[in-house]
């Protein structure tokens, strides 16, 4: 598990694709610091997107390169773009380390393969559904905060309608299904969304029921995300009560991509659940 934030998937393709100018001029490490007065370190961190590079740092390397200027140009704006702070950023006070984090990587993704124990997925939540849920918390939360995670949480599902949308499937035990976080009211409506949502083209709903297993018990919720053009590997991002953890670790996230095989492959199939939850709907 890290602490620190991993880097975004623009930083990561900034430093790759400055390394490869690098290479394409045959230079090391050491006789691109000869030239600009850097530490081989300093490039690395660049170039393993460790550090966020300043637009002076990147128009220096290009110049060292000499690199073409329509390369040039998409590469300025690449670096500008990556030093941006994400829109979620302004909520640090609100929602937590981990979850800034996650945000951050999920804006990044290009799927998300999510399993969910305790309550709807929060891509999935209704505004009242999350309002409740997020109600919970085992610490009286001020009213301000209440609202500003809300509007966290109903800000992030603009990546599953928005031009590049991101695809998301969803694997959510039964068992939260059956828990009254709220009013029969926002419970049917609830239902009723997730079922709707589950007929986009870039969203799947299957549903674990108590019947099925045997399957890896987990009591944490996970979420596997994977990112557009092998920029960077898979990461996991783990729930927990006192907040979350990233984990990129190959071997710990092969472990989880293995127990999101075997869920996915014990839930129920999508038409089957929709007809779950609707009928949930109906009799709630």
């Amino acid at each position: 598990m890290t602490g620190a934030r991993p880097p975004t998937v623009r930083a990561v393709q900034l430093g790759r694709e400055l390394r490869y100018l690098r290479e394409e001029k045959r230079l090391t490490m050491e006789e691109v610091g000869a030239v600009t007065g850097w530490s081989a370190a300093k490039l690395s961190r660049i170039e393993n997107a460790r550090t966020r590079a300043t637009i002076k740092d990147v128009t220096a390397l290009l110049d060292l390169y000499a690199a073409a200027a329509d390369r040039r140009e998409r590469l300025v704006r690449l670096a500008r773009t990556a030093r941006e702070r994400g829109w979620w950023e302004a909520f640090d006070g609100s929602i937590s380390e981990s979850l800034t984090t996650y945000i951050g990587l999920e804006d990044d993704a290009a799927r998300v393969d999510a399993f969910t124990s305790g309550a709807f997925n929060g891509l999935l939540q209704t505004e009242d559904y999350a309002r409740a849920v997020i109600a919970t918390a085992p610490r009286p939360l001020p009213p301000g905060v209440v609202g500003r995670r809300v509007e966290v949480r109903m800000r992030r599902q603009a990546r599953l309608t928005g031009p590049e949308p991101l695809r998301l499937d969803t694997v959510l035990e039964e068992a939260a299904l059956r828990r009254r976080i709220a009013g029969p009211d926002v419970m049917r409506a609830q239902f009723r969304y997730m079922a709707e949502m589950g007929e986009r083209d870039n969203v799947s709903v299957r549903i674990l029921p108590f019947d099925r297993g045997p399957y890896p018990l987990s009591a944490l919720s996970f979420s596997l995300m994977r990112f557009p053009g092998g920029l960077r590997s898979d990461v996991v991002y783990l729930e927990a009560l006192s907040g979350g953890a990233v984990i990129e670790e190959d071997e710990e996230v092969f472990l989880y991509t293995l127990m999101w095989d075997r869920l996915r492959q014990l839930a129920l199939p999508e038409d089957e659940s929709r007809d779950l939850l609707l009928d949930l709907a109906a009799r709630f």
